[in-house]
This record gives C-alpha cells, sequence and structure tokens, in this order.
C-alpha cells in the first residue's frame, strides 16, 4: 500500500536544519573575514615620538666629519681634563675645529650630562657653536643638543 507522507519528515527535517546551520554558519563566516584596505590618508603621519636626526657639526658636515671629531669632545668633557681645549680635524672634507666644556655636570634623565661650546671651521670660514652631550655611567658622550650661536 501506499507510504504515508508524514513517515520520512524525520530524515528532510534533520537534512534541512543541517543545510539551515550550515547557511547560518557561512554566512556569519563572512562576517569575520577581513580584507586588506588602502590606506585612508595619502602622506605619512609625522609624529613627535621620533626626532630627527641631529648635527652635532651643524649643516654640511658629514659623518666622516663627525668620527673625526666625535674623540676631540670625548677629550674635551672628561673630567680629568678640566677646561682643556681638544681639537680635531678631517682632512678629507677639509673641515676642523675644537670643542671646550663649559661649567660642571649636571644629572638630567638620569644621564651625566655636560654643556659645551665648540669651533668649526672650513677654507676661510668658522661657526661658533654651543651644545650639550650626555652619558649613561662611563659610557660614550651622546650630543642631545648642538646649535650655533648667533653671529653679530
Amino acid at each position: 500500500m501506499g507510504r504515508n507522507l508524514g513517515e520520512g519528515n524525520g530524515l528532510v527535517r534533520t537534512c534541512g536544519l543541517i543545510l539551515a546551520l550550515s547557511t547560518l554558519g557561512l554566512t556569519a563566516a563572512g562576517c569575520s573575514m577581513s580584507f586588506p584596505l588602502p590606506p585612508l590618508m595619502a602622506d605619512v603621519e609625522t609624529t613627535g615620538s621620533i626626532t630627527p636626526a641631529l648635527a652635532p657639526l651643524g649643516p654640511g658636515s658629514t659623518n666622516a666629519d663627525w668620527d673625526a671629531a666625535r674623540p676631540a669632545l670625548e677629550d674635551a668633557l672628561d673630567p680629568a681634563h678640566e677646561g682643556k681645549t681638544a681639537s680635531w680635524r678631517n682632512p678629507a672634507s677639509g673641515l676642523s675645529g675644537h670643542f671646550v666644556a663649559e661649567g660642571e655636570a649636571f644629572v638630567q634623565d638620569d644621564r651625566l650630562c655636560r654643556k659645551y661650546r665648540a669651533e668649526v671651521a672650513t677654507e676661510g670660514t668658522s661657526r661658533a657653536m654651543t651644545g650639550t652631550a650626555c652619558r649613561v655611567g662611563a659610557g660614550p658622550w651622546a650630543v642631545r643638543e648642538a646649535r650655533a650661536e648667533a653671529q653679530g
């Protein structure tokens, strides 16, 4: 005799439930997918967290000039050489100069610091500079501030 329409409903309901839950799961998973987006701003934003490189000898000086001058700065700032003028020269560029410590050492941001005066010269021109260098413990001195003195 004929089958009753209600006999196979359990299997149909189970398959329908699995299909509905699978569709719902795939749809929900699509919400968690991400795609790379192009930047919203064309230019890179500059913040104060990265400071520009300091030119300890002023504009126009090179890394080679600084390599020649650094030992003289170390010498001038050494407390054992109080008041000594320490000279330097880079024969390759013609730049030369000298450093002398100014005043007593002081503590700033847990570093030992000293102010200094410098003279930087090249082919008939010279510029006077002042700056501050600091170090941690017995480590090397690092220039924290350098600026040309006003002419006049």
